[in-house]
């Protein structure tokens, strides 16, 4: 998507639209290659049919994955993986509850191996950021940047920070923080 975007960050309309767009090409091309075609079957709908349809391809799929990348740009990737790696439990604890499906030992199984590899992968990922947290001062008393310091930007809101070349920090209507080249290669979020 890097090279398709011009390295511009997509928004998550775009990014939906673009996957659906793709997926609606593609699985209408092949319907018209195996089994009924879409438009085909769309005319067979009777008004009722036609609503829940719209209904399903609107809400439970745009929606759906509109809010999915729009949630999933705000967390890191490892805990997306992990919550996406228990939609099968989901989809059983649905079938159950909605359906009436059972499910038998083998699924049970697989319900606690997800469960559990998931508070595995959960606990393995907050002690990799609590190092992160304990190699990072825990306070840091600022200290004017100096124009001699290179690349250092000058004003009343700008601080020097022991692990960053500088750090602005911007108190009004919003609360903005501007952090530049780590000097130990530590992450700056």
């Amino acid at each position: 998507m890097h090279k398709l975007t011009g390295g511009k960050a997509m928004d998550s309309l775009h990014l939906t639209t673009a996957q659906l767009g793709t997926c609606a090409f593609l699985f209408t091309t092949g319907s018209f290659i195996y089994g009924d075609s879409i438009p085909h079957y769309l005319a067979r709908l009777d008004p009722r049919q036609g609503v829940t349809f719209l209904y399903l391809v609107l809400i439970c799929t745009v929606f759906a994955f509109f809010v999915q990348i729009w949630a999933v740009r705000r967390t890191s990737a490892s805990r997306v993986s992990l919550l996406l790696g228990t939609e099968p439990v989901w989809a059983a604890v649905i079938g159950i509850a909605i359906a009436h499906d059972s499910i038998g030992t083998a699924g049970y199984v697989g319900i606690a191996l997800i469960l559990t590899g998931t508070a595995w992968g959960r606990s393995a990922e907050q002690r990799h950021r609590q190092k992160e947290r304990e190699m990072l001062p825990l306070r840091s008393e600022p200290k004017a940047a100096t124009p001699e310091d290179k690349n250092a930007k000058t004003g009343p809101n700008v601080h020097r920070c022991e692990w960053l070349d500088y750090c602005s920090v911007s108190v009004g209507p919003r609360v903005a923080v501007e952090v530049h080249q780590p000097a130990s290669g530590l992450s700056s979020r």
